[in-house]
């Protein structure tokens, strides 16, 4: 006959192959009409009212055996086909629970425990979580996770988009607000308090509900905000220091250690004392006390540097930088620069910017730059700039500029400016201008113009010009001398005591014939 199953021995279920033979009834497999008992193997499902056997009714699994493992459900979940299966995919579920009651015409589902696949599945790794679900009278929506990393979430608000409470593995508790938390019970004004055994319970403190007292000794915090503490007491902060209040003028906080190091204040005003001996003070009218010979240094205990953001990168060995930024970026070793922006950036070894923006950029080697801007970008080695904006501006190597706005724009190598606006603009190298606004403007090589006024307009190179005229007095020959004033007198024969005067272009002298 063909596959069936058909009626075998008393209580049993056999199988009949298709070639007809009744194979021994399928052991495990019974059913009990009377008690409306389906019993396989280890599974009994009964009906809502039995008893017997296990003692429970409805659906119960029973195993007997030595080890201390046992497996009674099993969920597998894959896609694909039973003949040709695949891992599942992220997101999918692996198993889901449904618990559901009859609501009249239909079941409805009232809550859910799923377990599903979070991240890529492979042959050694299935990522999973928990969720459980209830339905809350009008929607039925996810309500915990246990994470794939063991952390369990709790919200009210689906997709947990805010977590309320999460319990980390470390044994952390996390709440998403201060809301969440409820104590119930207790008054206004009363603290929570233990036992020393784990039990809490409200306590009304003794006095009113912004005073603290201990047997004596009371802490109030007024309703100012401000906070009364008893004379002589304190925070202790162990053996090394204590902060201590008290109502006393003379010392109203003290927070020094057993050598007398730390901060206190007094009648002098707040103190910083660093040993017994040496004390910083701000006094009450805004000034900083220093002890004699105080000064602050570097961490090699040799550079100072007194002001906002001085000396602050890479000051070389005994730098002295003073003044808002003065220093600030690689002061070379034995440096000075004191004022606002001196010697603010790269200052050369031995070099000296004194005055607001004096050697701010670039300040060559053993330079010197006093006066406010006073060779304030590119100054040569050894180069001198004294006096406002004198050599501002690319001053050569061993230059110097004397006087206000003197060599103030590119004043060549080992030029000479004394005077104001003397050699101010393009001063050629080893020029010398000496009197205010001599060679003045492009004054050429090795030219020479001395007094007020002398060459100011573009003296030739090689030229002299001597000037005491009072108005201006240019020499654009090359190689020339131009002296004024020069005396005349009338006559056709020399007054007594001259001598004629001759020249030497070779040699440059001049001679007079003692005829």
């Amino acid at each position: 006959m063909p596959n069936t199953i058909n009626s075998g021995n008393t209580g049993n279920i056999p199988y009949y192959a298709a070639t007809g033979t009744d194979l021994s009834p399928s052991p495990g497999i019974t059913y009990d009409a009377v008690n409306r008992v389906l019993n396989i193997g280890a599974i009994n499902v009964t009906r809502s009212s039995f008893s017997g056997g296990f003692g429970y009714a409805g659906m119960s699994y029973q195993q007997f055996h030595t080890s201390a493992a046992i497996s009674s459900m099993n969920f597998v979940r894959g896609r694909g086909t039973s003949s040709s299966k695949v891992k599942p995919n992220n997101a999918d579920q692996l198993a889901n629970i449904v618990a559901a009651g009859w609501n009249g015409t239909a079941p409805m589902v009232g809550s859910y425990i799923r377990a599903v696949v979070n991240g890529t599945t492979s042959a050694t790794s299935m990522p999973t979580e928990w969720v459980f679900g209830t339905h809350d009278g009008t929607t039925l929506e996810d309500r915990v996770k246990i994470t794939k990393d063991g952390v369990l979430q709790a919200n009210t608000i689906a997709p947990l988009s805010t977590t309320d409470l999460t319990l980390n593995a470390i044994g952390q508790i996390v709440l998403g607000a201060a809301s969440k938390v409820k104590i119930t019970g207790g008054s206004a004004g009363q603290s929570l308090t233990t036992d020393g055994n784990g039990n809490l319970s409200w306590t009304t403190v003794g006095g009113s509900s912004n005073q603290l007292v201990n047997g004596e000794y009371e802490v109030v915090l007024g309703s100012d905000g401000a906070l009364t503490l008893p004379s002589g007491a304190g925070f202790g902060l162990g053996e090394s220091g204590q902060l201590k209040v008290n109502d006393q003028a003379s010392q109203s906080l003290d927070f020094r250690d057993s050598a007398g190091r730390g901060f206190y204040t007094n009648s002098d005003g707040y103190t910083l004392r660093s040993n017994g001996n040496y004390s910083w003070t701000f006094t009450f009218d805004g000034h900083l006390a220093l002890p004699n010979g105080a000064v602050i240094r570097d961490t090699a205990g040799l550079a100072v540097a007194i002001g906002a953001s001085a000396g602050n990168t890479s000051q070389g060995t005994q730098a002295i930088a003073i003044g808002l930024n003065a220093g600030a970026n690689t002061q070379g070793e034995n440096a000075v620069a004191v004022g606002g922006n001196a010697g603010n950036d790269t200052q050369g070894i031995a070099a000296v910017a004194v005055g607001v923006g004096a050697g701010q950029t670039s300040q060559g080697t053993a330079a010197v730059a006093i006066g406010g801007n006073a060779g304030t970008t590119t100054q040569g080695i050894a180069a001198v700039a004294v006096g406002q904006n004198a050599g501002t501006t690319t001053q050569g190597g061993a230059a110097v500029a004397v006087g206000v706005y003197a060599g103030n724009t590119s004043q060549g190598e080992n030029a000479v400016a004394v005077g104001v606006y003397a050699g101010n603009t393009s001063q050629d190298e080893n020029a010398v201008a000496i009197g205010g606004e001599a060679g003045k403007t492009t004054q050429g090589v090795s030219a020479i113009a001395i007094g007020y006024r002398a060459g100011p307009t573009s003296q030739a190179a090689n030229s002299i010009v001597i000037n005491a005229t009072g108005v201006a007095l240019d020499n654009t020959t090359e190689s020339s001398l131009v002296v004024k004033p020069v005396r005349g007198v009338a006559g056709a024969s020399l007054p007594a005591g001259f001598k004629p005067v001759a020249y030497n272009p070779t040699t440059g002298e001049f001679i007079y014939y003692d005829l």
